[in-house]
């Protein structure tokens, strides 16, 4: 994992998490969901903090570690689903934090949500939204989930091709990721997949264009080394 331009070693900490008792902390986007979730957790493990990890949508199962679970059943395809409400419940009663990843995105680095996406809880204190760089360059309809959605918020054709401008509007819009995000949430950025420094200098402007009242911070991550996302 490697996180730029920054004096800490984790997003955890980067974003003052570390401060927080027990947070709810929703993940949405493409290109990196999974993964962050997973260095929360990760992050957590280290610290000796108990840790719950669910899901709003369906997704893989990942890793809890030592001081983790994950709630919610597999379905047939052996991805985790939704905890009942009741559930719902006792994990919030816990008094521990919640990963809750709250999107999907079928394995692609750019989205944009459909009308019942994405699926945020009330509980939820911090948003982090993710888009992967892979996605820089290509055509919206090669490399986009619901790319029609994504043109809409891009007010574009599915031919064009995505810069750094668009992952901007997309993280910014109340019809893109920022959907959703409640007043009493905090709202993170992270722009994940920045395999090198090369890549980093093409997006880092993104951050100075990007200093709004409704936005916290925004993260630059290479959360995994591998040639394909799958997040």
């Amino acid at each position: 994992m490697r996180i730029f331009a920054s004096i800490y070693e984790d997003v955890w900490t980067a974003s003052g998490l570390s401060c927080e008792k027990q947070p709810v902390v929703s993940v949405v986007g493409a290109g990196g969901k999974s993964s962050l979730i997973q260095h929360f957790s990760d992050c957590l493990n280290q610290r000796k903090i108990r840790h719950i990890i669910a899901t709003t949508t369906h997704m893989w199962p990942m890793d809890p570690g030592e001081y983790g679970s994950r709630e919610g059943a597999l379905n047939a395809e052996g991805k985790v689903m939704p905890p009942s409400e009741e559930e719902w419940v006792r994990i919030f009663e816990c008094g521990c934090p919640v990963l809750i990843e709250a999107d999907g995105s079928k394995g692609l680095p750019c989205k944009a949500p459909q009308v019942w996406e994405p699926v945020l809880r009330g509980e939820t204190t911090h948003v982090f939204a993710v888009l992967g760089a892979s996605c820089l360059g290509k055509k919206i309809k090669d490399i986009c989930h619901r790319p029609e959605c994504v043109a809409d918020v891009l007010a574009c054709s599915l031919e064009h091709i995505l810069d750094t401008d668009d992952l901007q509007k997309l993280f910014m819009s109340e019809y893109g990721l920022y959907k959703n995000v409640s007043d009493h949430s905090k709202y993170y950025c992270v722009i994940n997949q920045v395999d090198d420094d090369e890549i980093f200098e093409r997006v880092r402007l993104i951050k100075n264009s990007m200093r709004v009242e409704n936005i916290q911070d925004i993260f630059f991550t290479q959360l995994k080394d591998r040639d394909i996302y799958g997040d």
